[in-house]
């Protein structure tokens, strides 16, 4: 164009500048420095494999710790079945014979309650908790309650031991408003249960004849009488 009318000239690059500005290696972009509180480096988060390798063992470590808290429950209850439940006598004498039933002498009622509930103990147990079971599964509500307090008292002292206080007072405060309403939802199934139970183990331990007074255990012998 004619620069004489005033108008601009237009210049475009040569080949070779547009050769070496494709031949340059590509700019390089800085990462962004994170901005922290007091303008110091805020440290960048660890990679990825870093932290699947620090989730793994610590799901490893918590199945460890749970797996030693439930054989820790499964010992105890085996220690309760192994002291207790086999110390319950044959059924067929705490139930007996007609014969084994009699009326007992005022006087000797209370030692033959006393003796009779020191050695059926664990007979009467198992009766209440069959009475129990019986009023438990008649009733789901119940059930899920009492689940719900069984499962917090064994997260509490066996699963996880090293609870916040904050997290206690949270676990306790639900065992005390389940407990409170199980009891007012239950109240005449547990006067029933109770009532039960205590009928049965008081007429029982009341008309059996102890095991030290049943002639039909006592030995005989040692010496010949002779007829005079």
């Amino acid at each position: 164009m004619n620069e004489s009318q005033g108008q601009p000239t237009l210049s475009f690059p040569s080949t070779a500048s547009l050769n070496a500005y494709a031949s340059s290696p590509p700019l390089q972009q800085q990462p962004q420095q994170p901005m922290g509180n007091g303008g110091g480096n805020a440290s960048y988060a660890e990679p990825t494999g870093t932290s699947s390798v620090m989730y793994s063992m610590l799901g490893a470590a918590a199945g460890s710790v749970l797996t030693q808290r439930m054989s820790g429950i499964s010992s105890k209850v085996k220690e309760f079945k192994d002291s207790r439940l086999q110390n319950a006598r044959d059924w067929k004498q705490f139930i007996g014979k007609r014969e084994k039933y009699s009326l007992p002498r005022p006087s000797d009622t209370g030692s033959r309650v006393k003796e009779n509930l020191q050695y059926f103990q664990t007979n009467y147990f198992i009766l209440f908790f069959i009475f129990a079971t019986y009023v438990i599964i008649t009733k789901p509500l119940f059930l899920f309650l009492l689940l719900t307090l069984a499962l917090i008292t064994i997260y509490m002292n066996y699963i996880n031991t090293e609870l916040s206080e904050i997290q206690k007072k949270i676990a306790y405060g639900i065992q005390i408003f389940v407990s409170i309403y199980f009891l007012l939802s239950a109240g005449s199934s547990i006067v029933w249960l109770i009532g039960a139970s205590l009928s049965i183990v008081l007429l029982h331990a009341t008309f059996h004849v102890p095991t030290s007074t049943d002639p039909s255990t006592l030995e005989f012998g040692g010496g010949s009488e002779h007829n005079v």
